[in-house]
Order: structure tokens, then sequence, then C-alpha cells
């Protein structure tokens, strides 16, 4: 199809333009030189030319005609001349090529729907004419419904293996927590808590066990004598008698089976002579008998089956006539020593007849007070020392002190 005739005559190119297309161009005549010059009479002036001059060389080739009879008689636009030097320089006048001043029919592109929004089988157009099938393609809506539904039974089935390694690690970090705290107490708590301690108390302790033989411990001594002090200003008998059963009560409490001795003291802690001791207590002794005693002597308490008995233990000075003198007074003492008849009510008789028998080659001369209360006047002599208990018993452990 083509929209110029063209002709050549002396170098000059000629070409008939349309009118719907010479509407749309406008061209600037080389003899209009005055820029204030009305723009409607230089439309008129160019549109009222015949032939525009196009260019000064030839078309390469040569001049056509449109193809289509109707366009070719078409009226055409007068065209005016123009120098070659305007069609040369003016952009609107440049030599074309027939083949750029083709218009084809614009023809509406044919869109197929995509391979996948289609149930149909489609024939896909190839270069050269090649045609290819392709396979049936699957429904949109049910790809989509199949991969969500594939999505969430992956959820499901991988949620709990998902969930358990965590849950695991958990479990292991909390035991190995507990583990750490273990150690750090065993070696570095426990470890130096046993270091700082002495080596013998590393050392196994014996398990003590109490027989029955045992004695507890007690606040008197066994060994040596104790001391007793008493206020000489002021003690009377029955203080001093109330004294020795409070010390005989403690004596069974501790389970004391043996004799405890004891010194009698002042204030100032001076043993108290037997002769002031007798005057003390206001003991009726004969003035020939306390002439045979020294200042030294001792008391015991003893308990005699659950009854506290006293004993002495008087040194004398050695006279050879002190048996004699104490034998003949002998009648006398269970009435000088009835206040210290301890624990008892018995009151003696003013007449005994004494008894003598042996205790490990010592002649012991006794009477019997109360046999029910285990009380009796029982006493021995030897060149120092007098010895005298208010009960067999009594009497026979002191003697069996003085062996040790």
């Amino acid at each position: 199809m083509g929209f110029f005739n063209s002709s050549q005559k002396s170098n000059v190119v000629t070409a008939v333009v349309p009118p719907e297309i010479m509407a749309r161009i406008s061209v600037m005549s080389d003899h209009i030189k005055e820029m204030d010059a009305p723009l409607a009479d230089t439309d008129d002036t160019l549109r009222a030319t015949t032939t525009i001059p196009l260019a000064a060389i030839a078309m390469p080739h040569g001049p056509f005609s449109a193809e289509n009879t109707d366009l070719a008689n078409a009226p055409t636009t007068s065209v005016q001349s123009v120098s070659q030097e305007s069609a040369e320089t003016s952009p609107f006048l440049q030599t074309l090529a027939p083949e750029a001043l083709m218009v084809s029919e614009k023809v509406k592109p044919q869109v197929e729907a995509p391979i996948f929004l289609t149930e149909k089988n489609q024939t896909k157009q190839f270069g050269f004419g090649q045609i290819q099938s392709t396979p049936q393609a699957l429904n949109l809506n049910q790809m989509i419904k199949n991969k969500e539904e594939g999505a969430i039974s992956l959820q499901a089935t991988s949620s709990p293996s998902s969930q358990k390694p965590w849950w695991m690690l958990g479990v292991f970090f909390a035991f190995l927590l507990v583990a750490l705290g273990g150690a750090y107490y065993y070696f570095y708590v426990y470890s130096e808590k046993n270091r700082s301690l002495p080596e013998s108390n590393l050392q196994p302790l014996p398990v003590s066990t109490i027989s029955k033989t045992e004695k507890p411990t007690s606040e008197f001594s066994l060994i040596s004598p104790n001391y007793l002090s008493v206020n000489v200003e002021t003690v009377s008998k029955e203080e001093f008698r109330s004294q020795l059963e409070s010390i005989g009560t403690k004596m069974k409490l501790a389970n004391i089976m043996t004799p405890v001795e004891f010194f009698i003291t002042d204030q100032a802690n001076t043993p108290v002579a037997f002769s002031r001791f007798v005057a003390l207590f206001s003991f009726q002794f004969p003035q020939n008998v306390v002439s045979l005693t020294e200042e030294k002597f001792s008391i015991f308490l003893f308990n005699d089956q659950g009854k506290t008995r006293i004993g002495f233990n008087i040194f004398l000075k050695g006279e050879s006539t002190s048996e004699d003198i104490i034998k003949k007074a002998e009648g006398d003492f269970p009435i000088i020593f009835q206040n210290l008849f301890l624990e008892s009510k018995s009151i003696p008789q003013k007449k005994y007849i004494y008894k003598e028998s042996l205790y490990n080659g010592k002649k012991i001369r006794y009477i019997n007070i109360s046999e029910p209360e285990l009380l009796s006047f029982d006493y021995s002599l030897n060149e120092k020392n007098w010895f005298i208990g208010t009960s067999k018993n009594t009497l026979r452990a002191i003697l069996d002190m003085q062996k040790k």
C-alpha cells in the first residue's frame, strides 16, 4: 500500500499527502521571515500551495503508487514547491523509504488463557508452524486446595516431631544443671568442710554403752575426800543433819554405791578439829575419850540399799590404853550419835550389849538398833584409827576403802 505519488522533474520530487495526514503536519515556509506574521495567514498559504519539494535527491526506489485503487483515486492535497535547501533542513520533508510509510491494518491480538486456567488441552504454537500438545492442566482451585491440605497435613505431622527435640533439650539442660549443682556442693562445700575438721574428728567415734554396774558422773569425788563447809557460828544439829540427808539424796539419784568421804570445814575452808566438832554439835563424849583423839577426822556417807548411813574415821594418838577406854564408854555411843541416825526415827535404848565379829581379820563390835531400817552401831579399832558405821555394810565398806 502506498500513500505517495512521486515523480522526478529536474531534481525536484513531489509527493501527494493524504488529507488526514496533511491535517496533522504543519510546514514552516522559508519565505516567511517575520516572526510577528499571523499564524492563520501562513497556514492558508501553505494549504493553497500545490506541490511540496521533499528533497533534491531522487527517491531510491523510484515513484510508486498506492496498491489500493480507492486510495489512489482519493482526492489529493495540493502541495507547495519548496527549495531544495528547505527540504533538506526541514524534519518533516526528509526522504522516507516506501516501506517506512506502509500502514497495515492493526490486528487485535488473540490472548489465550494460561495453561493452568483451563481444563482442556491447549496447543502451543512454536516457531515455523510447529505445534506441540500439552497435557491436561489441573484445576487452579483444586491445586490450591490440595496444596493447603498438604501444608496442613505436613504441619500436623511435623508439629510433634518439631516440639519433641525442644522438650528433650529442656530436660537435658535441667538434668545438667542439677548434676553440676551436686558436683559443686560435693567438691567445694562438703570436701572443704571435711578438710577443715581435725584429724581426730575424722576417726570413727566409739559407741559408748552404759552398763548397769557403771557409775554415772556426779558432783562428788569417789577417790579423794570432798569438803563439806558449815557455818561454825550459826550451825545447829538439825541443820547439819538436814545438810547430810540432802547429800545422801543426791548420791542415791547419782546411783553412787561406794562411800563418799568428806572433810568438815568452816567458812574459810579450814578443816574443823574433832574436839571442836564434838563441842559444836553437843556430842556427850567422855572427856577421857576425846583426849585420845587427834584433830584430824573425816565422815563418810553411804547408800546402804536405799538408806543413807553415816560413818567416821577418827585418828587416835596411839596410846596403849585407847581400846580399854573406848570399850568402857561404848554403852553410851548409841545415844551420843542418835542425831546422826539419818533417815530414821528410831530411839535407841539406854543399855546395849555389844557383840563381836571378824571382817577380813579385823575385830568388829556392834549392836543392832533397828533391823528393818538396817540401823546399827558398829566400830573397829587399830593403833591409829577408830572406824565407826551406823550399819554393818557401812563399816565394812569403809574398811574396804582403807585397803586401797
